[in-house]
């Protein structure tokens, strides 16, 4: 496949290959569509999609090579978003520099960037990854907890931010499950004078 196929829908369904869109609407009606808010003790999550069997491959797709970015491109423009305010700015989970190294981009900050293209609102890396972590999938919630501690720390641009308290911050992450990166991320946003802070995911599990 071209390199401009990989961001260009060349006429057939990237999940089961049938003539239709990116996502044709048989693969579409696989997609849990919650878009849901939760009111959890330190932040509020809202989400779109559950993480089921299609999303997890839509993930997987779009995260390793061939890197078919194009598929969650797709799928969030075709997702309908809530209306943020207008001093509102969105924020991507950051990878560590590693992973960064890895794999030559953020897929957080490239939802963030397509969410905030239907709002028309700035998008802006407020955080940083500051400690290596283990693969979270097979540790508790507390486990998680844990290794989340100290992961993360505001950015030097993020410090420099005027009126943090009347702004409002949308953290952005690509799947919600334990909610452990989430609230380390707002725990330290917090901390550091940004007040009103909610959490916006893709997918939850």
């Amino acid at each position: 496949m071209s390199f401009l196929a990989y961001f260009i829908n060349d006429g057939k369904c990237y999940l089961c290959e049938k003539e239709g869109d990116a996502i044709c609407e048989k693969c579409f009606s696989k997609l849990d569509l919650i878009a849901r808010s939760e009111i959890l003790p330190d932040f509020k999550l809202t989400s779109f999609y559950t993480y089921n069997e299609t999303a997890s491959k839509i993930l997987i797709m779009s995260k390793y090579p061939p890197y078919y970015f194009y598929l969650l491109k797709y799928l969030i423009r075709n997702t309908l978003l809530p209306k943020f305010k207008e001093n509102s700015l969105f924020c991507p989970v950051p990878l560590s520099s590693l992973r960064m190294f890895e794999r030559k981009f953020n897929q957080a900050e490239m939802i963030a960037q397509e969410f905030a293209k239907k709002q028309e609102l700035p998008v802006f890396s407020i955080l940083k990854r500051v400690k290596e972590t283990n693969a979270l999938f097979e540790l508790s919630k507390k486990e998680r907890l844990h290794e989340m501690e100290s992961a993360f720390k505001v950015s030097f641009f993020g410090k420099l931010l005027p009126k943090k308290e009347s702004l409002s911050l949308i953290l952005v992450d690509d799947l919600v499950t334990t909610t452990s990166t989430a609230s380390q991320c707002v725990k330290v946003l917090k901390n550091s004078g940004f007040k009103n802070v909610e959490v916006l995911s893709l997918f939850r599990a």
